[in-house]
């Protein structure tokens, strides 16, 4: 369960695994291919767009925190 400010914040089941992958590496860049590969051991370009798309939701979802930021490293994840 995820929540903020003490409230649930509904992640679908890819956004949660996501989530714990970008967890565990928190102070690293990851890149799509590498959580492509974690997630569907599969890194085609699609899986790399659905990897942009779930960062996008979790972003949406996760704004209203002063304390999560999910941050771009441009060329490295």
């Amino acid at each position: 369960m995820v929540t903020l400010g003490g409230r649930p914040v509904r992640l679908t089941l890819q956004e949660f695994d996501l989530l714990v992958l970008l967890a565990r590496e928190a102070d690293t860049p990851v890149s799509h291919d590498r959580l492509a590969q974690a997630m569907w051991r599969d890194s085609t370009p699609q899986r790399k767009r659905q990897i942009s798309v779930l960062v996008a939701r979790l972003r949406s979802k996760l704004s209203t925190s002063r304390s999560f930021r999910l941050l771009a490293v441009r060329k490295r994840g």
